[in-house]
């Protein structure tokens, strides 16, 4: 007996020395919901095949991403050992039974209380019989006393309802108090649930000679992701523009992560590096082909796109890479199909609706120094990064639409990474004004960001003059129009000016002719995008004080001329359908979407 309990003993001490739960030194967090741990384990082993325990893995891991990597030992194999425990001694769980305790308790002693509460209602039910009975002999007798009658029945309605007023109150303290119970005993089941579980990770190790082994052990956790948030901080006099890039953590891993190195990272932890394969593209001849709506085709065809590029980019292997690559391939031919058919205003639609696959820029933000990041339901948040970007600001004014005038600046990303798709506060001269957001931006490109209402200045658009008359056959119509601007701050305000004129449309049969003395702006994409849709936009510089009879004017006119028999009418559905499909693809460009 002494023997087998000698052996017992030294087995339990083999396994105590080899079982480890490590420090997780080092985490990345994805944006998908998982993150990436290290462990690491020190250990000093003997020549020969060892077995190393790693204890107190949480419970989201994912248990077939284990794997390990050692210097000065060879690794051979790692598993996961999942054990069921007949009882959950973890702290949260003992939290959850003494708060359930506490409730039992007081729902225990709320119902003793409704109990007295019921008898003694019906003991003052007996008492006022016999009062009745007693008031009935009195009567009788001729001994009735009127204050003592009084006294009773004042005594009788008082203390009915204030045992009327305890048994409302009772009642709604002890549904309350039962919902509370019930939300708890969800609770401890949903712990339950994911924590009455041992998770180990047995290492299979071969050591060639005694000495130090520094063990590392990788695995994948759910229940764990950031979100980018920046903040833009700019002075209304400065050229620079302080952005700070913030994280929202979601940490549920069931781990604490202490004193570790993270990093951020904004790609998909099962993202394909294989990059799409192009197929041979073939034709037939034939009859002619008639579009039917080709708008339509090409947005379906943008869809098909779009669901190929995901399943492709997100293929776990070569042969599931190969198939999405098949169905892009199959989606860029009905694409190359249309564009060798396609006619005239067919071709124009084409051109317009051609998707175009985007995704964001593989980022990765090591976070400087060491942080902890605990598993809790509250979102933790860490600041990654700091950096000075240029800025170009300006001020817009739309009278047309406002009379506040806006200001906005164009920033050039100068920093190292590329900025990612998010949300941003802005703030201008240390004061919060407003919400923004920030498209995928890449190292070098320029992008728009609003900084909200200059109080100092105002626009104002009116109508001058309107004029009709008949040239033969055709109408014509003239429109003289007036913006004014006020600055009533004491410094140049550079400021662009937006205002329309119908857009020429050879299918309506109308012409326009348009004329200013002060010139269009010539930026690049305003003239390639805005200007022959209409938009008219002037850029100049407002002298400060400029206001009141001051006020700067800008004056243009424009002519509309069509066959005499017709009128302008307002705008049907299917052009205001039309006009909204332009507004959003100028709004995409100029904002970089």
């Amino acid at each position: 007996m002494k023997f087998i309990l000698t052996i017992l003993i030294l087995q339990f001490s083999i396994l105590a020395e080899n079982s480890h739960s490590g420090k997780v030194k080092e985490v990345i967090l994805y944006k998908n919901g998982q993150a990436l741990v290290m462990r690491e384990v020190v250990l000093d082993l003997k020549e020969g095949s060892h077995e190393i325990l790693i204890t107190k893995l949480p419970n989201q891991i994912e248990p077939s991403s284990i794997y390990a990597e050692a210097n000065g030992a060879d690794v051979r194999a790692a598993r996961i050992k999942t054990d069921e425990l007949l009882e959950d001694n973890s702290d949260e769980i003992k939290k959850l039974n003494q708060d359930m305790e506490q409730t039992i308790r007081e729902i225990n002693k709320l119902n003793k209380l409704f109990l007295i509460n019921t008898q003694n209602l019906a003991y003052l039910s007996k008492q006022e019989e016999f009062t009745i009975q007693n008031e009935k002999l009195e009567i009788s007798k001729n001994v009735l006393n009127p204050e003592t009658l009084k006294e009773l029945t004042k005594f009788h309605f008082a203390e009915r309802q204030r045992l009327g007023l305890e048994e409302v109150k009772l009642k709604e303290d002890l549904q309350n108090l039962n919902k509370l119970k019930d939300q708890q005993t969800r609770n401890r089941q949903q712990h339950t649930k994911t924590n009455l579980k041992n998770l180990e990770a047995s290492i299979f190790l071969e050591k060639q000679n005694s000495g130090k082994v520094d063990l590392k052990i990788y695995y994948l956790v759910n229940k764990a992701t950031w979100t980018p948030v920046y903040n833009f901080y700019a002075k209304e006099n400065d050229k620079k523009i302080k952005v700070e890039l913030n994280a929202i953590i979601e940490q549920l891993s069931g781990e604490n992560w202490e004193n570790i190195n993270i990093i951020l990272s904004n790609a998909t932890k099962g993202l394909s590096s294989i990059p799409p394969s192009l197929s041979p593209f073939k034709v037939t001849l034939g009859a002619s082909y008639q579009i039917n709506d080709i708008k339509n085709q090409t947005q379906g065809i943008a869809k098909k796109m779009g669901d190929a590029y995901t399943r492709q980019s997100n293929s776990a292997n070569f042969d599931e890479s190969i198939q999405g690559s098949w169905e892009l391939n199959k989606a860029a031919n009905e694409l190359q199909s249309l564009e060798l058919i396609a006619k005239d205003d067919d071709l124009n639609v084409l051109k317009k609706e051609n998707p175009v696959l985007q995704s964001s820029p593989v980022v990765n933000y090591a976070i400087k120094g060491k942080i902890s990041l605990p598993s809790k339901k509250v979102d933790q948040i860490v600041k990654v990064d700091r950096f000075d970007l240029n800025g170009n600001f300006y001020n817009v004014a739309i009278p047309l639409l406002t009379n506040f005038i806006y200001r906005e600046a164009e920033i050039e990303n100068t920093s190292t990474e590329a900025m990612l798709q998010a949300n941003g506060n802005v703030y201008l001269d240390e004061k919060f004004v407003g919400k923004g957001e920030v498209s995928n931006v890449a190292v070098g490109q320029i992008f728009t960001m609003g900084f909200g209402i200059d109080s100092q200045l105002r626009a104002k658009r009116e109508l001058l003059d309107k004029k009709e008359k008949i040239l033969g056959g055709n109408k014509e119509i003239n429109f003289q129009v007036r913006i004014s601007l006020d600055n009533y701050s004491k410094k140049t305000h550079p400021i662009r000016i937006l205002d329309r004129i119908p857009q020429e449309d050879s299918k309506e049969n109308y012409r326009i002719t348009f004329d200013t003395k002060l010139p269009l702006s010539k930026e690049e994409i305003y003239e390639r995008y805005e200007r022959i849709k209409g938009i008219l936009r002037w850029d100049l510089n407002l002298a400060p004080e400029v206001n009141a009879g001051k006020s700067k004017l800008i004056e243009y006119s424009y002519k509309m001329e069509f066959d005499k028999n017709l009128n302008i009418n307002i705008s049907t559905t299917q052009k205001e359908q039309e006009m909204k499909e332009e507004f959003m693809e100028i709004q995409k460009m100029r904002y970089k979407k």
